[in-house]
């Protein structure tokens, strides 16, 4: 227990239920031992003070329990705001991650559209490319036949099309200037 000239009044208030202990109040149960008397109990009843000093303590008291009460009242309201932001910021996060999320699944999908269209393309490409082939194939089949039968597959091939033939014949060692205008060619057919 502090003595009163050595500590704070908030020191001295929280340590007032010592008070009521014998051991606060050595010197006084020495001197009633000395006198013949013994002292079993004491009992701290509290403190008074002028009226004009207990004005003022009241209104001290007053004051630090007002100020006590704005700041929790603050802490609170800072709380209630910490929260708030809290929650928007996850919500924002939250937001950011579903968009991420539906991006990648939208870029996901892209490429396999892309992968699909170019596998159909190969698809469509090797098709085509058999389908060449058979056609070929059939060609050569059918033109070889005809050779074995005898006919002069060059007249057979160029029959039809002597519109696109050109024959220039020259004398022996002499050989034909001639120009051909690819347009007149074309356009007359001769």
């Amino acid at each position: 227990m502090c003595k009163a000239g050595r500590c704070t009044f908030e020191e001295f208030k929280k340590e007032t239920g010592k008070l009521n202990e014998l051991e606060a109040y050595r010197q006084l149960t020495a001197r009633a031992a000395q006198n013949g008397y013994r002292v079993n109990k004491v009992v701290y009843r509290g403190y008074g003070a002028p009226d004009r000093l207990q004005a003022m303590h009241d209104q001290a008291i007053e004051s630090r329990t007002k100020l006590q009460l704005e700041r929790a009242t603050e802490e609170q309201a800072q709380n209630l705001e910490d929260f708030k932001l809290n929650a928007m910021m996850n919500r924002a996060a939250r937001r950011r991650t579903e968009q991420n999320t539906e991006v990648e699944t939208e870029i996901e999908l892209a490429r396999k559209r892309q992968e699909a269209e170019r596998r159909n393309r190969q698809q469509d490409a090797e098709t085509a490319d058999a389908v060449r082939k058979q056609s070929d194939e059939r060609e050569r089949q059918h033109l070889g036949a005809l050779k074995d039968l005898g006919v002069d597959l060059t007249l057979y091939l160029t029959q039809g099309r002597a519109d696109r033939v050109i024959e220039l014949r020259g004398g022996k060692g002499v050989s034909p200037h001639v120009h051909l205008d690819p347009r007149t060619v074309e356009r007359n057919g001769t």
